[in-house]
């Protein structure tokens, strides 16, 4: 770019002092003509300045209009790059499918399926486009089994909510594994999510019809020790069902679990996903 600019304005420099000594030489030597000459060549001189400036500005805009166009390119093709990494194919939802079926197809959890595509719930439709993630670690998805990683709660609560929790895990789960304490705990918080659902801990163990220990009054009994860590794991991120919505002990099965896809079974215990 400098050697074009530099020639640029030599051969503009050139022209017009050529010019210059054309027009003198056609005039007599007096002094008005030396004065008329010293004159032109002032304007020359002049014109040369203007015309080397404006040969600069347009060097120096075109060099500044390259490299933006190259700083674009290669953002563009990085972004590309990045995008064609994670993102292996887009999967359009067919009749009968839930987010639990696709994940398991694909060797993902539901959580790093709705994470990757922004669902705020499991429902899905027919004729929507999901996109599938490859490298779910290495673009910043979290994953379930990762557990307490996280330092924010999934949903805000409060203490007498964070309690409440507490006291319907130990009533649902009492006898059973620690991580089905944890699941019972995930089951309630993942229903706050839904849209299917009220949106605090409270209205979803208090609504009506919903869970047992409410109805017989054993939601009233202090909470156990492990119920209590149980429901602080849930908050914060762990959940062993990958998004179940319903849960039941094989003693109580009615028909309408018989409707919905497994999501996950610990003893006695079975969860379910929304169909």
């Amino acid at each position: 770019m400098k050697y074009v600019k530099a020639i640029l304005a030599k051969s503009v420099i050139v022209i017009l002092l050529l010019l210059t000594v054309i027009f003198a030489a056609k005039k007599p030597a007096t002094a008005a003509g030396v004065d008329r000459s010293f004159a032109v060549s002032f304007v020359i001189a002049k014109h040369c300045a203007i015309v080397k400036a404006l040969i600069d500005f347009n060097c120096l805009c075109y060099s500044s209009m390259k490299e933006a166009v190259n700083a674009a390119k290669t953002e563009n093709n990085s972004s590309k790059a990045i995008s064609d990494e994670v993102v292996i194919e887009r999967y359009v939802v067919v009749p009968g499918d839930s987010l639990y079926r696709i994940a398991r197809r694909h060797g993902i959890t539901v959580r790093e399926l709705m994470e990757f595509n922004s669902l705020n719930t499991t429902i899905i439709h027919p004729g929507q486009v999901l996109k599938i993630p490859n490298n779910v670690s290495q673009y910043g998805l979290t994953s379930r089994s990762a557990d307490m990683n996280s330092s924010r709660p999934r949903i805000p609560y409060t203490h007498e909510e964070f309690d409440l929790l507490a006291r319907l895990i130990s009533a649902e789960a009492r006898g059973e594994s620690y991580t089905a304490q944890v699941a019972v705990g995930a089951v309630v918080i993942n229903r706050v999510l839904s849209p299917k659902f009220p949106n605090t801990i409270k209205g979803v163990i208090y609504q009506k019809g919903q869970f047992g220990p409410v109805r017989n009054g054993h939601i009233n009994r202090p909470a156990a020790s492990s119920s209590i860590s149980a429901a602080k794991e849930s908050l914060y991120g762990r959940d062993p069902t990958n998004g179940a919505l319903f849960f039941t002990d094989i003693n109580s099965m009615n028909r309408f679990f018989h409707t919905l896809p497994v999501a996950y079974r610990d003893g006695r215990m079975i969860f379910f996903y929304s169909k």
